[in-house]
């Protein structure tokens, strides 16, 4: 389903007149499953938290800063405010393990979902700017364009037609002409 739109294979298709998706919702097992897994990564993430530096003292983010070797820049910069840094403690934890509970609600679903994606956006670029994390900041926003309402898809569709159109026609080029024409991987919405 998620490759339905953007994905080499629909871009095949589309050159067939095999792809005729008329709706920008899908919702199967499979993705009852992505639902799930996204936030049992972020609920169990949470509830091995439960040492006394993340549940008691709050005390975690400042260890986690006294590591020199994966601190970043902004995070020298807020080391030095023990109190701040023992209020994220806890801020981080309550988020992991409440905050993705409300891709569960089934009313308001766009609402709840975009306040979900905004607020583990959030967290990951604040891990990013802090620590250095590698590609998890990165595999993490991406994990969150899965749950983009069709409405901002839709606009995201627009705004980026001519884009994608100039790769395709810059692709088709590069190719010698080849009937594959290319367009940009984004993500249909999960309902």
């Amino acid at each position: 389903p998620l490759g339905a739109r953007y994905s080499i294979d629909a871009v095949l298709n589309r050159a067939k007149n095999l792809n005729n998706i008329a709706d920008n919702t899908f919702f199967n097992t499979a993705t009852i499953g992505y639902v799930f897994l996204i936030i049992s990564v972020y609920v169990v993430s949470g509830l091995q938290k439960s040492g006394v530096d993340w549940t008691i003292t709050g005390n975690a983010i400042y260890y986690a800063l006294s590591l020199d070797q994966i601190l970043q820049p902004v995070g020298k910069l807020i080391y030095p405010y023990q109190e701040f840094l023992r209020i994220t403690t806890f801020i981080v934890l309550y988020v992991e393990l409440f905050v993705p509970l409300l891709l569960l609600i089934p009313v308001f679903n766009t609402f709840f979902r975009i306040v979900v994606i905004v607020i583990i956006v959030g967290l990951h670029i604040g891990i990013a700017l802090t620590l250095f994390v590698g590609l998890f900041f990165i595999i993490g926003i991406c994990a969150m364009v899965a749950f983009l309402p069709p409405s901002i898809m839709d606009r995201f569709d627009i705004a980026t037609f001519k884009l994608r159109e100039k790769i395709s026609s810059q692709i088709e080029r590069i190719n010698g002409g080849l009937s594959f024409k290319m367009m940009i991987i984004s993500f249909p919405a999960i309902s």
